[in-house]
């Protein structure tokens, strides 16, 4: 590829801590949607600042209790972070507990590190945006010295193998280290390894000793089993069992003729010393280059399930050639000349045939064989009864060769993961050449063991107990125990073994302040400074700008709205993206909520499930290669652009980028700098009706929102379903309760009555039993506590909590069943009591709400939207208020507005006055939940509405009445009956009442303007991670675990 470039820059724009934090000092939290990691002051000066740990675990100390040593601490999470027992993880009685203590995450003892997070340095998982590849290069430079090979464990079915590595690799191998994968930990020299294989015994039928070969220096053993091995028969087929002093032959030869015992170098078989041994048979007994490989006697292990063995001796000049007529390849053809028969065959492998051979066929491998032909035949244990023994034997034995197949399987539990798996050093090793292409830990300056799925025996724990005792570095990763996924246990038997200071504890990691996304991604902000590994460095990250634009090539889809992109970089750095603004329908098995979907039935999961299905079709129709599949990694995918958007942050609350793909449409591998990448993929998968708009603060909300009403009303794509008319009433009953969350009281800004509201002006009060909790220059309340203030004359209301917030709902996980509070007619009744205008109900979220505590979007109402379009009436957000609010085809019936994060600007004020002065509803949403300085703001938007009520500086708890036992969601039913407000809403009412005033057109139901600012946008709060892709052990989200939250 080109180089990398972002806009108005010419090279890459490495990534820098100093760069990347701004001008922001201190710590930053990350866990409302920061573009940043969070940092702390370290020991580390000038260097790096803090590293970030995918589904970590903590360390402990030897003794498993909370390891406290400073000497051996290399980076601590922050004062924040906790360890929290997680669901089908380790015991909770097992798991430490660090109540004052700081949490390790790193840990040092000799030659030896530990870290808590097996993705610390993963192409899925790697924290390249922190600096995690630039902290392990100076340990590895400061404890391996620069240079130097480190082998990767991946012979323990360890899930984060080398290749899930390739960025790391590449940037090491830059730096001078050579990664080789260790896929056979073998502890006394070079071995064979052997998957269900049976043995040979003599032609007479008995053990298969030397002395029968011993007259015959064409006839050999090539491979034994160990002396601890055993044979014996599995199927009742009369096996013949060695005893315990006799050895067991696996691989025997005779002249041209080889026997194997199994398959042997079957793609299944990694062990690269296999490949290299029955190569080198090959070279020793074929007299040529040409190979036909049977497959005419119903043979499993066809050449399809050898296709990386058959590559490598192609690649060295064999011809290997499939044969569906074993005896025709025999027979060959005449030369022309004196009419004689002649086969271009050198070579005729057998593998385990199960129908048996012919006389004829018989025949002509004698003469075969005769002529100087080779033959190499494949055994298999009988095992399930999988074996064609008898087959292979008629052939033994027509070619008169001094061995046949024993019917039976051969096991060894001391050196292998399994009893039939194991492996042997007892075999010639002149066939291996002088190149095997394998690594043993005597190759190694280092060693990287992360989660292995298999213990270690002991005497590879004694292996790792030499290397490291001869200088030998060692790296251990654990993961946390979510899921029940890590393997903690055997990385501590290495810790037991290697008599380290720390052990790896059970459970998680957890940090809501300090994160890089995810609360069970936290960041380590605090370093020792005993240890010299911060300095910073030429690292993998981008330092991404708001402003820039950046060139790669998809390189992995997991749904319509989430793809993995690399980047046009030195290593080929990869970062997920999350289309910014737009949600497809969940796929199965993840659940999906109609009520999110613009009048979608709620019986319409299977619709949605199909959609969600064939939004994944529409983005690798369109950016990926041709036959490529969801999840499927390192595509050679569509060249894209990404873009940022002005209002949004660069990372959402799972850390991955938001942002626009854009793409050529008539190149697909259109060069970066001639490419028009012209069309915009966010847009596109909306206006064709795949997407519904993901209503956060996107500053091309209003605009998408415009293509998303247009999809709507045409039934198009996932919208087909949507039936405004088919939907009934929900909740929809006379108010005898309310639930408010996070309450706040309402006052006055006049100086009459101390500042306290005047009772008629107020809806609905506290309960007796509620307690006012002042902060500030709040006023005071000696009676009632009033939480909705009304000003009839200014058509706005203040409501003291977030009455529809969907937090608050039992199936979101709330502890009590909300529904049979009369919440939403409430609200629908007071909007319609303050509001002359007919239009939908408009919630406005451009001004920082979405995300922010006590601050709604409309992906926190999705309850609410359903009751709505029960009632003949439709929720939506408009993020522009200047703009599109007054664009609207029919004046919206009532704006509401919880705390912004900003004050209004001038036109946006200038909008809603107008507005409001149209006869439209002006309903502001408080919280004692959100910031102080967002509540100011409210207040001054209530100041330039003109009316006098304003939230008041205090909390309101419950002790007595509240829902789930907790005081801060109080319950009341402390009415003021004065306002027509606490019967069941009544459309018709209101449609009778409008249709009497001149100039109040009715209302249409599903009502869709053309205007920009008729949006349609649902609700739904960010979900899990990806692609868990392939689902990486340990946790939910993302990429690996399906876990494409929407919008984040």
């Amino acid at each position: 590829m080109v180089s990398f470039r972002a806009t108005g820059e010419s090279g890459i724009a490495r990534r820098s801590f100093v760069s990347l934090l701004g001008t922001t000092t201190g710590a930053l939290a990350l866990s409302q949607s920061s573009d940043a990691l969070a940092t702390a002051d370290s020991a580390s000066g000038n260097g790096l600042e803090s590293l970030s740990f995918y589904s970590t675990a903590s360390q402990v100390s030897a003794e498993y209790a909370p390891l406290t040593d400073g000497e051996h601490v290399v980076a601590w999470a922050s004062e924040d972070a906790y360890v929290t027992s997680t669901n089908d993880g380790t015991d909770e009685a097992d798991v430490v507990s660090y109540e004052d203590e700081r949490i390790p995450l790193i840990t040092q003892d000799g030659s030896v590190l530990g870290i808590g997070s097996a993705g610390f340095l993963s192409d899925e998982r790697g924290g390249f945006d922190a600096g995690n590849e630039e902290f392990v290069l100076n340990v590895w430079d400061e404890l391996l010295g620069p240079g130097g090979t480190v082998l990767w464990d991946e012979s323990h079915e360890q899930y984060w193998d080398l290749s899930s590595h390739e960025t790391f690799r590449r940037y090491a191998e830059d730096n001078g280290y050579e990664l080789r994968a260790l896929e056979e930990f073998a502890t006394d020299g070079t071995t064979l390894q052997f998957y269900s294989t049976a043995s040979q015994v003599s032609p007479d039928g008995d053990a298969l000793t030397e002395a029968h070969l011993a007259p015959d220096d064409d006839r050999k053993v090539l491979a034994w089993a160990e002396p601890t091995a055993t044979n014996g028969d599995q199927t009742g087929s009369d096996a013949v069992e060695y005893g315990d002093d006799e050895r067991i032959p696996l691989i025997t030869r005779d002249d041209r003729v080889v026997g194997f015992g199994a398959p042997f170098v079957e793609d299944d078989n990694d062990h690269d010393e296999n490949r290299a041994f029955v190569r080198g048979v090959w070279d020793t007994v074929i007299d040529g280059e040409t190979v036909y490989w049977d497959e005419s006697h119903d043979q499993y292990y066809d050449t399809g399930r050898f296709e990386t063995f058959i590559a490598d001796a192609e690649s060295d000049g064999y011809t290997v050639t499939a044969a569906d007529d074993l005896l025709a390849v025999l027979e060959g053809a005449s030369d022309g000349a004196d009419g004689s028969i002649e086969t271009d065959a050198d070579a005729v492998v057998i593998t385990t045939p199960a129908a048996a051979f012919t006389d004829d066929e018989l025949a002509a491998l004698e003469s075969f064989v005769a002529d100087g032909g080779a033959v190499l035949l494949h055994d298999q244990a009988d095992y399930g009864g999988h074996d064609e023994t008898r087959a292979l034997d008629e052939v033994a034995e027509r070619l008169d060769l001094g061995f046949r197949f024993n019917a039976d399987q051969v096991e060894d539990d001391a050196s292998g993961w399994d009893s039939h798996v194991f492996t042997t050093t007892a075999f010639d090793e002149a066939y291996l050449g002088e190149e095997t292409g394998s690594v043993r830990l005597a190759d190694a300056d280092g060693l990287v063991i992360t989660t292995p799925q298999w213990a270690f025996d002991d005497s590879e724990l004694a292996a790792l107990e030499s290397f490291v005792a001869d200088g030998g570095a060692v790296f251990l990763f654990d993961q946390s125990d979510f899921g029940g996924n890590d393997r903690t246990a055997n990385l501590n038997e290495i810790a037991d073994r290697l008599d380290l200071a720390f052990r790896f504890n059970g459970g998680q990691v957890e940090d809501e302040v300090r994160n890089a996304g995810p609360v069970y991604e936290p960041v380590a902000t605090e370093f020792s400074p005993a240890f010299d590994y911060f300095e910073d460095r030429d690292g993998i990250g981008i330092e991404f700008d708001r402003d820039g634009e950046y060139y790669g090539r998809v390189t992995r889809v997991f749904d319509g709205d989430t793809v993995e992109v690399e980047f046009d970089t030195e290593y080929g750095y990869r970062e997920t993206v999350r289309n910014v603004g737009v949600d497809t329908a969940e796929t199965p098995p993840t659940e999906t909520s109609p009520k999110e979907w613009f009048g979608v039935p709620d019986d319409a999961t299977d619709h949605l499930h199909d959609w969600g299905d064939r939004a994944s079709d529409f983005v690798l129709e369109r950016l990926a290669p041709d036959g490529a599949a969801v999840d499927e990694t390192d595509l050679e995918g569509r060249h894209v652009k990404l873009t940022f958007d002005e209002a949004e942050p660069i990372r959402g609350n799972y850390g991955r980028l938001l942002g626009y793909l854009h793409y050529d449409p008539d190149d697909f591998t259109a060069d970066f700098d001639a490419g028009s990448f012209s069309v915009n993929y966010n847009r596109r998968i909306v206006a064709d009706g795949y997407a519904r708009v993901y209503s956060s603060g996107f500053a091309a909300h209003d605009e998408f929102a415009a293509l998303e009403e247009d999809a709507l009303a045409a039934g198009r794509g996932v919208w087909s379903a949507s039936d405004f008319d088919a939907l009934t009433e929900i909740r929809n009953e006379p108010v005898e309760r309310l639930f408010v969350p996070s309450a706040r009281s309402i006052r006055s800004a006049r100086g009459r009555n101390g500042g306290r509201v005047r009772d008629d002006r107020v809806a609905v009060s506290a309960a007796p039993s509620a307690e006012q909790r002042l902060e500030g220059d709040g006023v005071a309340y000696d009676g009632d506590v009033p939480l909705v203030g009304i000003d009839d004359r200014r058509r706005v209301a203040l409501v003291g909590g977030l009455l529809i917030d969907e937090r608050y709902e039992e199936s979101e996980g709330f502890g009590a069943d909300t529904s049979g509070h009369g919440n939403f007619p409430f609200l629908t009744n007071l909007i319609d009591h303050l509001s002359e205008t007919d239009g939908d109900v408009i919630l406005a979220g451009g001004q920082g709400q979405f995300n922010a505590e006590g601050s709604l979007s409309l992906e926190d109402c999705k309850y609410y939207l359903r009751y709505l379009e029960g009632v003949d009436a439709r929720l939506r957000q408009i993020n522009d208020l200047e703009r599109t609010l007054p664009d609207e085809s029919e004046p919206p019936r009532a704006i509401l507005l919880s705390a912004p994060a900003r004050e209004l600007e001038f036109g946006e004020l200038l909008a809603l006055r107008e507005y409001r002065n149209e006869g439209g509803a002006v309903v502001l949403l408080g919280s004692a939940a959100a910031d102080a300085d967002h509540t100011r703001n409210l207040n001054r938007l209530a100041a330039r509405l003109d009316t006098d009520l304003r939230f008041n500086e205090d909390r309101i708890v419950d002790a007595e009445r509240n829902l789930a036992d907790d005081s801060a969601v109080l319950e009341t039913a402390a009415f003021n009956d004065s306002f027509p407000l606490f019967e069941a809403y009544d459309p018709s009412d209101r449609t009778d009442e409008d249709n009497e005033a001149p100039g109040n057109s009715d209302h249409a139901r599903g009502h869709r303007g053309t205007g920009p600012g008729n949006s349609g946008n649902a609700p739904g709060h960010g979900g899990g991670s990806p692609g868990n892709s392939g689902n990486a052990p340990g946790h939910r989200g993302g990429p690996g675990n399906s876990g494409n939250a929407p919008g984040r």
